[in-house]
């Protein structure tokens, strides 16, 4: 599809039966891919998209790969999260987020994907991530007992992707998590013992939208980069807002000079 519209309205599989390894479905520039509510589209194959997605169903192929060369768009405006087994993010020119989007994998590989608030993508697994290529604003992810989960996150031009653990001690069990970097000073907080300065460049906003059953307890890894005002590394902690007007030290030991984490 190139200029108008690839209207999917029920089930449909992917032609598995080629002589060659090749693309099942391309959508041009200045097409569209929509999906209802109630489609799926499924196969052992690949989608290129470098148009525009309306997904409101669900996309079980191998590979949907956006690779155009403007910007793109991938919508759902059910307010149900719509979902995707892999997405390849591999287009400079970026691709905004409108909607819920439920990915199982992303994987990237170049430009943004650019979301906000209610307009995000959520996922379980993330690979790449690189200062031209990662999730610019909020994003969402699955997170379980046991487990890390790298998020590729950043924020004006800054790559600053952080790193989740839950400890496996609280048994099984999942969380569905939000992670942002925002830009600028936090609010003003009463400092602890080992504290006297806060970064005023950024902070991280990490949070729990699910809180699954015995999940509780995270180690987190924070990056700072040379734009962060890191004079001393030796002595850098993290601080976390304890919910009542004041910082919570966490300890926690710089591993060298910006950048480092």
């Amino acid at each position: 599809t190139s200029t108008g519209k690839l209207n999917v309205n029920g089930s449909v599989s992917l032609n598995l039966y080629k002589v060659k390894p090749t693309t099942e479905l391309i959508v041009q520039t200045g097409g569209t891919l929509q999906l209802a509510s109630t489609s799926f589209l499924f196969g052992s194959g690949k989608i290129e998209l470098q148009g525009n997605l309306q997904n409101e169903g669900s996309i079980t192929v191998d590979e949907l790969i956006v690779n155009g060369t403007t910007p793109q768009q991938l919508i759902n405006t059910t307010g149900v999260a719509a979902s995707i087994t892999k997405l390849i993010m591999n287009n400079a020119a970026g691709l905004t987020v409108q909607g819920l989007h439920d990915i199982n994998t992303i994987e990237l590989t170049s430009g943004l994907i650019n979301t906000s608030a209610n307009n995000t993508i959520s996922f379980r697994d993330a690979f790449g991530g690189s200062a031209s290529s990662y999730v610019n604003g909020i994003v969402r992810f699955n997170i379980s007992s046991g487990r890390s989960v790298d998020i590729p996150i950043g924020k004006n031009g800054a790559y600053r992707p952080l790193i989740l653990t839950a400890n496996s001690a609280d048994g099984e069990g999942s969380a569905l998590m939000q992670a942002e970097v925002i830009m600028g000073a936090p609010t003003v907080r009463t400092f602890p013992a080992g504290i006297i300065n806060v970064s005023n460049i950024r902070y991280y906003q990490v949070s729990a939208l699910t809180n699954g059953s015995n999940v509780r307890d995270f180690t987190i890894t924070l990056p700072y980069g040379t734009d962060d005002g890191v004079s001393d590394h030796t002595i850098l902690k993290i601080a976390k807002d304890n919910g009542a007007g004041a910082w919570l030290n966490l300890g926690g030991t710089g591993s060298g000079a910006a950048p480092g984490t």
